[in-house]
C-alpha cells in the first residue's frame, strides 16, 4: 500500500530580506553628467503597466535612473559591465504634460597602454 503522508518541504534561504541602498541619479540642468559601470535594466511593475530603471555602479555604490525612451534607446546595445557616460542635453516637446528629457549615451573604449611594446 502506498504511503499517503504528504512530503515535507525543505526550504533553503536564498534571500535574507536585506537590501542594498541605491541612489537615484539627478539630472537638473543641461550638461549634467553621470559616469559609471552599466549594470543593466530593472523592470518596475506599476498600475500604469510598469517602467524600467537603468542601474549603474560607481565607487562601490549603486545608482539608478528611470529609463525614458532616450536612455533605453541609447543603452540597447550596451553590454553590462561597460563604462558609460550619460549627459542630459535637451528637452523634447512630445505633446505630453512635460517634455521628454534627451540624453547622450557614450561607452568608453578600451585603449591600449602607451607603455606597452609594439
Amino acid at each position: 500500500m502506498a504511503d499517503k503522508t504528504p512530503p515535507v518541504d525543505e526550504f533553503v534561504m536564498v534571500s535574507d530580506g536585506s537590501a542594498e541602498p541605491e541612489t537615484k541619479m539627478v539630472f537638473e540642468v543641461f550638461g549634467d553628467v553621470f559616469t559609471g559601470i552599466y549594470l543593466g535594466m530593472r523592470n518596475i511593475p506599476s498600475a500604469d503597466g510598469g517602467y524600467q530603471q537603468a542601474r549603474f555602479e560607481k565607487d562601490g555604490e549603486t545608482f539608478f535612473t528611470n529609463a525614458n525612451f532616450s536612455i533605453r534607446d541609447g543603452l540597447k546595445s550596451v553590454r553590462n559591465g561597460a563604462k558609460v557616460r550619460l549627459t542630459y542635453v535637451n528637452d523634447l516637446d512630445t505633446g505630453q504634460a512635460s517634455p521628454m528629457r534627451v540624453y547622450t549615451v557614450e561607452v568608453a573604449r578600451v585603449t591600449r597602454s602607451a607603455s606597452r611594446p609594439s
